[in-house]
């Protein structure tokens, strides 16, 4: 497998925690240090859960394949639905970067990548760069996604709007994931 195949692959892995990045991004004050803790979450998540897969294939292969996409779904749609049904505070504790809230929507966002690893482990492809690169092009697509977002919350000036709209965001994810396992 080339790199340029591989580097598709990350964009395409990145793209849920990317999206995910842009509500954050319409839901906090930004400074660099915020949007850098942002990405350094979903980068270390892709590259982590993409690491593990290719290591714990044989574990995980018959366990996580059948229903990783439901529980990226799930998730993302708890998040999402909860994010649009709570006052604006509540919404602000879902869209935290503090550890709990921020690992739940990393691991919910990077199932996908648990499944690339075991399928690299399948092909006998070694992890080591291309989980390298899917996690720093999630880093760079997140780190982006909240200065867009920003961008965002300027044209949107009202804050229903976004915080309904950011739910609207991660439920689509979730759809789009359900979608893409039963469209494969």
């Amino acid at each position: 497998m080339g790199y340029l195949s591989i580097l598709l692959i990350a964009i395409a892995l990145a793209s849920d925690a990317f999206a995910a990045s842009l509500t954050f991004g319409m839901t906090k004050k930004i400074v660099v240090r915020y949007a850098f803790k942002i990405a350094l979450y979903f980068g270390f998540f892709q590259w982590l859960m993409a690491f593990s897969g290719w290591f714990f294939c044989l574990f995980f292969r018959s366990v996580i394949e059948p229903v990783d996409h439901w529980i990226s779904f799930g998730l993302l749609v708890a998040i999402g639905i909860n994010t649009m049904l709570h006052s604006r505070e509540e919404a602000q504790k879902v869209n935290s970067t503090s550890i709990g809230p921020m690992v739940f929507i990393s691991l919910a966002t990077s199932v996908d990548a648990l499944a690339t690893g075991v399928s690299f482990s399948v092909l006998n492809i070694d992890i080591i760069i291309p989980s390298l690169i899917i996690g720093s092009i999630t880093f760079l697509l997140s780190f982006i996604g909240v200065y867009l977002g920003k961008k965002l919350k300027k044209i949107i000036k009202n804050q229903s709007i976004i915080y309904c709209l950011s739910g609207l965001i991660l439920i689509i994810i979730g759809f789009s994931i359900l979608l893409e396992h039963f469209l494969t």
